[in-house]
């Protein structure tokens, strides 16, 4: 049985700590003994997940410390318990665990979750034996811009549709208060700043006519930035920023519309797990959301002033209401057509064998 260390940055809510009980699953369904480690605890949201899955895991400090602190205690784990392969994921993670793999001559897997440039990436880019990206974008990342081999990349799409969740039979009709909503971290990167101002200029020109209420749902640096531009703007009713919530697609179900303004992704889950129910999807065309969204016309594309485009597009969607379904029916169909239970499972197969094979080659 093949013996594979997990290394992650942190248990950090979030969606590349929230799938670790699925990937987990796959390596163990096709015969690999999986060992998780984090570096820091943060938040620990991810850890209930894991805990619920039946996950043990292993913590290199409970606090955040430097990266030269994890490098020295996971390489005196890795000495202790050997394994044939460190996986990792989430670039801290990664960083930490391509060193260690370096000089102990472990064979290193990384994961790469989105398309953000760091340093140290690009600096440790031939480290692992294997890359794996998470959507398609992230490939041609690896390709174009790291200039990774392409027998070095696997694409093995974190998001899987379940067939669990209720599809949406109701679509907006100006009979009630228009609900817009979006998942995520509250940071740079996820950039709600421009939503939150769409979402003023939404009240104003529909003012009188019906109600417009905007819930983020998810935590992060600039919550407090976020909360002063309601509060100044004296939003409080129609703006709220929920904070961290267990049940997303529960929440998914409430909404009218979804709005994803990120600058940067790699999958995007929360935009998919819109689609998936049949929510009308406006978003900016990174991550895996250019492929879905946009070459798809699963959803409204996010181009040139984002807060022009958002305001825009639901114009459109409020004008034109059948546009509600239509958009929210192509999303279903393309997300089921191209992320089902199957193909996951298959391409965490294909990983597999393919470290399988390198490992049983290196110990020849």
């Amino acid at each position: 049985m093949m013996k594979i260390r997990y290394l992650v940055t942190s248990l950090e809510g979030g969606g590349g700590t929230f799938t670790l009980p699925s990937i987990i699953d796959v390596f163990r369904k096709y015969g690999c003994d999986v060992k998780l480690t984090a570096c820091e605890l943060r938040d620990g949201r991810a850890a209930e997940l894991l805990q619920k899955a039946g996950i043990d895991y292993d913590l290199l400090s409970i606090s955040k410390r430097n990266k030269l602190y994890y490098i020295k205690k996971f390489f005196v784990m890795m000495l202790k318990d050997r394994p044939d392969i460190i996986v990792t994921s989430l670039r801290g993670g990664s960083l930490v665990g391509q060193v260690v793999g370096k000089l102990l001559r472990i064979p290193v897997v990384s994961w790469l979750n989105n398309t953000k440039k760091k340093k140290y990436t690009r600096y440790f880019k031939n480290y692992p034996l294997l890359w794996i990206a998470d959507s398609q974008s992230v490939e041609k990342f690896l390709y174009d811009e790291m200039q990774i081999p392409k027998g070095k990349v696997r694409v093995w799409p974190l998001f899987r549709t379940t067939h669990t969740q209720s599809v949406k039979q109701h679509y907006w009709n100006g009979n009630s208060s228009l609900i817009i909503g979006s998942t995520g971290r509250l940071s740079k990167e996820k950039n709600y700043l421009p939503l939150l101002e769409a979402v003023h200029s939404l009240i104003k020109i529909y003012h009188g006519r019906f109600n417009i209420k905007l819930f983020i749902a998810g935590d992060g640096p600039q919550r407090e930035e976020l909360q002063s531009y309601i509060e100044m703007h004296h939003l409080n009713a129609n703006i709220t920023l929920l904070g961290h919530i267990d049940n997303v697609p529960e929440f998914l179900k409430t909404l009218d519309i979804y709005v994803q303004p990120s600058l940067y992704e790699g999958m995007c889950l929360a935009a998919h797990e819109a689609m998936e129910i049949g929510l009308p999807v406006v978003a900016t065309p990174v991550g895996e959301m250019k492929h879905t969204v946009v070459e798809k016309q699963a959803g409204l594309e996010i181009t040139g002033d984002i807060e022009n485009s958002i305001v825009t597009h639901i114009c459109d969607l409020i004008e034109n209401p059948e546009k509600q379904r239509l958009y929210g029916q192509r999303g279903r169909k393309a997300v089921e057509a191209c992320f089902g239970e199957e193909q996951f499972s298959k391409t965490g197969q294909c990983v597999v064998q393919f470290l399988k094979d390198c490992v049983s080659y290196s110990k020849k």
